[in-house]
């Protein structure tokens, strides 16, 4: 074989194996990504009324808050991952440290969610849920 034609093979052959790691790499960083926005955001099993429902039968009003009767919403940012389990958890807006914790407890306790999609892919995404307290008179 004379060298033109092996080095044109050599070329075609590192090509291909840049090809190769390239798509390898991508597919990494997509298992990595956390999204902010998709084509189909997660949802929770049976719909925002029925995760308000479980929200508000499993929140444990911390007992200091209620002597001190602090009400109010706390914010919490969260990773719906791509089986639907609950991630990362952040404090995004707080109003007392015993409510903070307390909502950060109950959405990591949450059941799995139908999980987002992007192009029909499962994806990892952040979701941004308002945790009310309010007293009972």
């Amino acid at each position: 074989m004379n060298s033109e034609i092996m080095k044109k093979y050599v070329f075609l052959f590192g090509l291909l194996i840049c090809f190769v790691m390239s798509s390898y790499a991508q597919t990494q960083d997509e298992d990595i990504k956390v999204y902010d926005v998709v084509e189909q955001m997660p949802q929770f099993e049976d719909g925002d009324s029925v995760m308000r429902a479980w929200l508000d039968e499993h929140i444990n009003y911390p007992k200091i808050a209620k002597f001190r009767k602090i009400e109010g919403r706390v914010v919490v940012r969260f990773v719906v991952e791509k089986d639907g389990s609950i991630g990362e958890i952040q404090l995004a807006r707080s109003i007392d440290p015993w409510l903070d914790q307390e909502a950060m407890r109950v959405v990591k306790s949450m059941p799995k969610w139908i999980p987002a999609k992007q192009n029909g892919n499962p994806v990892r995404v952040w979701y941004t849920l308002p945790v009310n307290f309010k007293l009972k008179s």
